[in-house]
């Protein structure tokens, strides 16, 4: 009777150490890009809400004949976000201190860049949930009358340098900007803006150096 003699085979250690040394090649090469893949589609969200609010501060503009929301509209303390987030969801209300009062998640989402930090604190950079900002050179009261300023502003006849909103870093309690370091790189080193022309674009960190500012508030007739 004959026995047949199997020869067992497999890798050696240092094959196994070669196909390691791929896969963590590979893998270093990979996963940056779906890092910037993930960042990238973080980004477009971003930008759609920016967008959105955008187009919400044009309808108001044209309910109240040309005049678009102040970033404080009151001694109050009533804020740019509950008056835009109230025309996205009749009843919304934000607090700058303790954060959404009243909102649905859809409405509240729109405030919040997906890529910032998920912290809901009072001097967190989302600083109670909300993380996009407001341009802060748009109604802020005049110190020597105490008077809150309104924009009357054309928007149809605006050029794309007047910024509306942007991604921002800071923990202003009313979540707003005025110069350039205030805006955050947080997605692939740069931002998000919205313009007074109804569009929204990224913008790198070296663009953002560049940008202007204006306001031309002027005070309400009523």
């Amino acid at each position: 009777m004959f026995q047949h003699k199997w020869k067992c085979s497999g890798f050696t250690l240092i094959e196994l150490l070669v196909v390691i040394a791929i896969i963590a090649i590979l893998a270093a090469i990979l996963f940056p890009v779906f890092a910037q893949a993930r960042e990238k589609a973080r980004q477009t969200t971003c930008q759609s809400n920016l967008k959105q609010l955008g187009m919400t501060v044009t309808m108001y503009s044209q309910d109240w004949e040309g005049y678009i929301p102040a970033c404080v509209a009151s001694t109050s303390g009533i804020t740019w976000i509950t008056i835009i987030a109230g025309c996205l969801e009749p009843g919304a209300q934000w607090d700058r201190s303790s954060g959404w009062v009243k909102g649905s998640q859809s409405t509240r989402s729109i405030f919040k860049c997906p890529s910032s930090p998920t912290d809901y604190g009072t001097t967190s950079e989302s600083r109670c949930g909300v993380s996009i900002g407001y341009n802060r050179r748009i109604g802020l009261m005049d110190t020597s009358t105490g008077i809150f300023a309104y924009p009357l502003i054309d928007l149809n006849k605006q050029n794309s340098i007047f910024i509306l909103f942007a991604d921002i870093s800071n923990t202003d309690p009313w979540r707003s900007f005025e110069v350039s370091s205030q805006l955050a790189g947080r997605h692939n080193g740069g931002c998000n803006l919205a313009f007074a022309d109804g569009h929204a674009k990224w913008y790198s960190k070296q663009e953002m150096l560049g940008l202007n500012y204006t306001n031309g508030c002027f005070l309400p007739n009523r």
